[in-house]
């Protein structure tokens, strides 16, 4: 958990089927999977994407149970599915937390790898072509950028980038993304730090793999991050 933000894990801890959602992506890969548009009110965000013209899913009440030594807490959200046309290279979601202390609890937002908050994400996709139309529809024209065959959404404070393989290497030469993976999928995720040089010495404490760029960012290879690279960088205040 973050001040504003979050990464939520997801995994398989017991004989259940899953589901075909979650089995047909781990057939495939593990790593990042989705991606949640937080909102004040999910019932007003739902009619204003339908009244223009997208089809959202109907505002789903959900609440799960978490165990803490003082007893039983039950968070409580709303989410609203989104239809793949909505958010093309990713799978994606609107999130309403309506209980927001049972999960900012203040010995939850604090890291010992310094982590202050999600950046963003970039995505490598087959074409950008369709990406602009799309993601100035949902969040509005102000928010999309097209430079060089790369599409870069800004989401609040979050920066989410779609690009092509050849593309994305020349952005981060540092990386090779799995061959096997065949797009869309998230290659890198970007969380922001307090002080770099102490998110060294944790990596380096814990024997955690990773690769320190000119640009003061940190690099985590993906067998050391569930599937997917991610990046460590002070965030800019």
């Amino acid at each position: 958990m973050f001040p504003r933000d979050y990464i939520e894990l997801v995994g398989i801890i017991g004989p259940e089927d899953p589901g075909p959602e979650y089995s047909g992506f781990l057939a495939r890969r593990e790593g990042p999977m989705k991606l949640a548009w937080a909102t004040a009110d999910a019932a007003a965000a739902a009619a204003s994407l339908t009244a223009s013209g997208l089809q959202p899913g109907v505002p789903r009440p959900l609440g799960r149970q978490i165990e803490l030594p003082e007893g039983t807490l039950v968070p409580r959200f709303t989410n609203v599915d989104l239809p793949a046309a909505a958010t093309p290279g990713i799978t994606s979601f609107l999130c309403q937390h309506l209980t927001p202390e049972h999960m900012r609890r203040p010995e939850w937002l604090a890291h010992a790898n310094g982590a202050t908050g999600l950046l963003g994400a970039t995505i490598v996709v087959s074409d950008t072509k369709a990406l602009p139309a799309a993601y100035e529809r949902l969040f509005g024209a102000g928010s999309v950028q097209m430079t060089d065959d790369i599409v870069t959404v800004r989401v609040g404070r979050q920066r989410l980038i779609f690009a092509g393989r050849r593309i994305f290497a020349a952005l981060y030469p540092e990386i090779e993304p799995d061959p096997r993976l065949a797009p869309p999928f998230i290659a890198l995720v970007t969380v922001a730090v307090a002080d770099i040089e102490a998110t060294t010495d944790h990596l380096a404490v814990w024997h955690i793999a990773f690769e320190s760029t000119a640009e003061s960012r940190l690099l985590v290879p993906p067998e050391e991050a569930s599937g997917a690279h991610l990046e460590f960088v002070v965030a800019r205040r």
